[in-house]
């Protein structure tokens, strides 16, 4: 067998597999999820306060606690659904990539009419960026700590796995730190990013992939601040 017959092949066998994840995908509602994931995970969602069909399962997976948030939006073609897998993060601080553009007049512009000190805020937008984020700054209210953070290797791994590009050449990444929450961001059906609530439909199952990746980033600060 020829290596290009075997590639074929290959290919084939992965579209048939990738068609069947999205017939499973499809014809799973949000119940028949919801409840496949407490049965998988072993605990039971609640509603989340204020927030109308929404849920909340609290998880522990290593001997650490993680939260699952099924969220339901309202837009104008109908309901849309997503979702969020949070995890607390060691120290107190907040980080968030954002698409480098160079202009630090415009993002002032913007720190100026919220309030912030656009001074400080300079100074945080422009860190030594890894190459796997070489087309991103940060933003974020310690900035040792996040030059540790991109000084790792697995860390910064993990985070480039999770780059999506949005509109014309609008890149973002699907994971931030959020008042101390490391949060993955899961995005409905129709929308070409990754993470995918379509692939967690189709795979409970991966939601432990997705806490494993999540753990590293926690254990490795833990690790560093004990330094």
């Amino acid at each position: 067998m020829t290596p290009y017959l075997l590639f074929v092949i290959l290919v084939f066998i992965g579209g048939i597999l990738f068609v069947c994840s999205q017939l499973q995908s499809k014809g799973k509602t949000r119940e028949e999820f919801l409840k496949q994931f407490e049965d998988f995970v072993g605990s039971s969602f609640q509603p989340i306060e204020d927030q109308e069909n929404c849920f909340r399962i609290v998880f522990n997976f290593d001997e650490e606690e993680f939260v699952f948030e099924d969220i339901e939006e309202h837009g104008f073609r109908g309901n849309v659904y997503r979702a969020r897998l949070k995890v607390l993060m060691p120290g107190k601080f907040n980080m968030s990539f954002i698409e480098k553009t160079g202009d630090l007049v415009r993002h002032s512009s913007i720190l100026e009419s919220t309030g912030m000190d656009s001074k400080l805020h300079r100074r945080q937008l422009h860190f030594k960026m890894p190459k796997e984020l070489s087309l991103f700054d940060v933003t974020t209210n310690n900035m040792k700590l996040v030059q540790q953070i991109l000084n790792d290797d697995k860390i910064v791994r993990i985070f480039s796995e999770f780059k999506n590009t949005k509109g014309p050449g609008y890149p973002f990444v699907s994971l931030r730190i959020e008042e101390s929450e490391l949060i993955m961001d899961f995005y409905p059906f129709e929308a070409p990013f990754l993470p995918n609530l379509r692939f967690l439909y189709s795979d409970v199952a991966s939601i432990e992939d997705y806490c494993q990746k999540m753990l590293t980033i926690v254990k490795r600060l833990k690790w560093k601040l004990k330094e």
